[in-house]
């Protein structure tokens, strides 16, 4: 499901009548998350931002670049603020960039750990109504596009399928460079501001 505004403003006055005491003693600011992050990337270009095992490091400024084009190729497929996405990827470098990316354009990205099996996969898609999904194209002996492909008979709104470290991909799935391939830089505007800030 997409949350409407009414449900958002809800959920964020709710938050901000309790976050009073905070917002005055500074701890919490109206910002996004990609918000601190470009503050980071302006601050230190050129540090390293993410590095896992399998695809090595990344600069701030190279991660700012990929997740402009993340947030550009996602929101070119039809992911808009409100929407849900499922992140089910080991602690690889594209769990930040996704997340930012979906920051970036007002979406929420749902963690769901490589871990779980039919069931977790098949209840959070069910109950976020995902937008979209992206997996391992395998990772430690488990086929996750055969997984989400045994439970997203029903799920109709699963329309972006992204794998990461394969070439190939399977019918109705795009790898995550297929995903990246003409994707135009994103140009964040007023419309993919939370609410409030």
């Amino acid at each position: 499901m997409s949350i409407d505004e009414a449900t958002s403003e809800k959920v964020l006055g709710n938050a901000r009548n309790r976050s009073g005491p905070y917002r005055e003693a500074g701890y919490w600011a109206d910002r996004l998350l990609i918000d601190y992050f470009t503050a980071a990337v302006r601050k230190y270009p050129d540090k390293i931002a993410v590095k896992d095992d399998r695809f090595g490091a990344l600069s701030h400024g190279e991660l700012a670049a990929l997740v402009s084009r993340l947030a550009g190729a996602l929101e070119g497929r039809g992911v808009a603020k409100g929407d849900m996405f499922v992140i089910a990827l080991p602690n690889w470098r594209h769990v930040p960039a996704f997340m930012l990316a979906l920051n970036a354009i007002g979406a929420v990205g749902v963690h769901l750990p490589i871990s779980g099996g039919k069931h977790e996969f098949s209840g959070v898609l069910g109950i976020t109504d995902a937008k979209g999904i992206v997996v391992p194209a395998g990772f430690r002996g488990k086929d996750f596009v055969a997984l989400i492909e045994s439970v997203s008979g029903d799920l109709g709104n699963l329309g972006v399928r992204v794998t990461v470290g394969s070439e190939h991909s399977a019918p109705g799935w795009l790898t995550f460079e297929a995903l990246l391939s003409d994707a135009p830089a994103f140009e964040p505007g007023p419309s993919t501001r939370a609410s409030g800030s």
